[in-house]
């Protein structure tokens, strides 16, 4: 089973605490008779470190307490142009396989 990862950066400014995290795990079911019935989604949010940017090939590299991960950044997204490295961002990450929408209701 493959698994898709989203990272959704939420806020840059009037983040000051130290990087921290709070995870969730929930049960998603899906609808009548599909498959499979339902499947585990991981979210986790954690305030973190901006270390590297690279603004031609729109990534940014950020540092939480337990990782260090570089996400690539859409054309469009708001906010981009203004982020410097030190900032400290609010972060959240989805994971759940691929093939099934974390967009249902619970």
């Amino acid at each position: 089973m493959k698994y898709q990862e989203t990272v959704t950066i939420l806020g840059v400014s009037g983040v000051a605490r130290p990087p921290g995290r709070a995870d969730s795990v929930d049960v998603v079911r899906a609808p009548l008779g599909e498959r499979p019935a339902g499947v585990i989604v991981q979210r986790g949010e954690v305030i973190a470190d901006v270390v590297a940017l690279h603004r031609k090939a729109r990534t940014v590299t950020l540092q939480g307490p337990m990782r260090t991960l570089t996400v690539q950044v859409a054309k469009g997204v708001e906010g981009f142009d203004k982020l410097k490295k030190g900032h400290k961002v609010y972060v959240r990450s989805t994971t759940a396989p691929s093939s099934f929408s974390t967009n249902r209701e619970c």
